[in-house]
This record gives C-alpha cells, sequence and structure tokens, in this order.
C-alpha cells in the first residue's frame, strides 16, 4: 500500500511538474515509466533510511555505557584498593546508592562534592554526574560536563576518549555531521582503544550528510574485520545490507 502511494506521488509529480511539450510528447513511454519507477525506488529507500535512523540512532549507547563502566570499573577498583578504607572511597559507594533515590539531586550534590578533586574517584564522579543529566533529559549539560572531561589534560586519555565518544553520541542525530566526523577523526586511528565505537558513530554522522559512499566504506570496514566487537560487527553488517545499491 505503502509503495503504491509513493508510485501514485511520483506519477502525479512528473506529470505535473513536467512541461508539455512536443518534445515531451514525443518521449518513449517506456523511458517515461522507468524514470518514474526510478522515483518511487528512491522515495523507498528514503523512507528506509527514516527507518533505520529511528531503529540505530542511539544504538551504540549501551556499547559505549558498557566501555565506559569497564573502564570506571577498573580505575575504582584500582582506588578501592588502594584506599581500602578511605572516607572517599566510602563516599562514592555511598553516592552510587543514592541514584536510586526518588530525590535525583541528592545524588547529584553527592557526586558533585565527590568531582571536587583530582583522583580517580572525582573522574568517576564527573562521569556520573554527565549520566544523570542525560537520565534527566539535560542533553546541553551532559555534554558540557562530556566535554569538560574531554578538555582536561590532568586526565588520562583514554578517559578523555571516552568522554569525546559519549559527547558525541548524545548530539550525533542533531550536531552538525561534519562536526561530529572532525571530532571522533583523531580516536579512529588504528592504534585507538576506542576505535570500533569511533567508526560506528562517523559512519551514522556520514549517513545524516547524505554520504552514503562514506558511510558504506566504515561499515564494510567494521563488519570484516575480524577484531571488531561481534555485538558492533552485526549491526554494521545489518547497515550495510540497507545500504546496498538495488
Amino acid at each position: 500500500m505503502a509503495n503504491a502511494a509513493l508510485f501514485a506521488k511520483a506519477l502525479g509529480r512528473r506529470y505535473v511538474t513536467a512541461p508539455f511539450t512536443e518534445t515531451a510528447q514525443r518521449s518513449r513511454p517506456e523511458q517515461a515509466v522507468a524514470d518514474i519507477f526510478q522515483e518511487v525506488d528512491e522515495e523507498v529507500r528514503r523512507e528506509q533510511w527514516q527507518r533505520l535512523w529511528k531503529r540505530h540512532g542511539r544504538y551504540a549507547t549501551g556499547a559505549l555505557i558498557l566501555l565506559l563502566a569497564a573502564v570506571l570499573g577498573y580505575i575504582g577498583w584500582q582506588k578501592y584498593t588502594e584506599m581500602r578504607e578511605g572516607e572517599r572511597s566510602q563516599q562514592f559507594a555511598d553516592a552510587i546508592l543514592l541514584i536510586g533515590d526518588p530525590d535525583p539531586a541528592k545524588a547529584s550534590t553527592a557526586f558533585q562534592q565527590l568531582a571536587q578533586g583530582g583522583d580517580g574517584i572525582a573522574a568517576m564522579a564527573r562521569f556520573r554526574i554527565a549520566a544523570l543529566k542525560v537520565e534527566a533529559k539535560d542533553i546541553t549539560g551532559a555534554v558540557a560536563t562530556y566535554d569538560a572531561i574531554t578538555a582536561d589534560r590532568s586526565l588520562p586519555q583514554p578517559l578523555r576518549d571516552v568522554a569525546t565518544l559519549l559527547s558525541a553520541l548524545q548530539v550525533v542525530d542533531t550536531a552538525e555531521p561534519a562536526d561530529i566526523i572532525k571530532r571522533l577523526e583523531p580516536l579512529t586511528a588504528a592504534t585507538n582503544p576506542w576505535r570500533f565505537s569511533a567508526l560506528e558513530l562517523t559512519a551514522l554522522a556520514s549517513q545524516r550528510a547524505g554520504d552514503t559512499t562514506k558511510a558504506r566504506t566504515i561499515y564494510t570496514l567494521l563488519a570484516d574485520d575480524l577484531d571488531t566487537p561481534s555485538d558492533l560487527r552485526g549491526r554494521a553488517a545489518e547497515m550495510l545490507e540497507a545500504l546496498k545499491e538495488k
């Protein structure tokens, strides 16, 4: 039914907008029909893109959150073993418990206090603050927090890179695609541990920009690389299938 509507739309557009000249009258019917079907095919693919974007626009969220949890968990364990009886470790644990409190301000305040330091606990608190902002739909605030972490040269580069990824993830479907791609470019290097996630977001931004050739190239790379995480390879293969030219 949808395809029939698209066909009717294309048919009407062609015969309403095309000049009815003697040359047009002499055009071969076969060519006219072929042109109409081409327009229908483009409309179908455009709708398919819209459905895929809605479905996959934020599909990297879970992978990146797990990635972040692993990094922060490792740092937290290091700090825990170093400060087993430390007051800040206990404060962080207490702040985690406040996340489920009916009053979200309690957890936010606790993490804000913990973020006023230069140790691993402070770094984890800053990520938690950003995550709370995301949950509260304060995307602007979350991005600002992630960007501040990215700009903090006192932090390890891997953590700063994760902040860049999470920041890009929040605006990958709203910011200028060129800005997203440029920002993620350093993270797509072969030596960067987060390159697969950076490439995935770059492909999404390329789709939004209409650069299907670049998106197809990236998805092919991710789908064929055995080092790509299995779930990401699966998503890349699915998107690549949708991008195939008909």
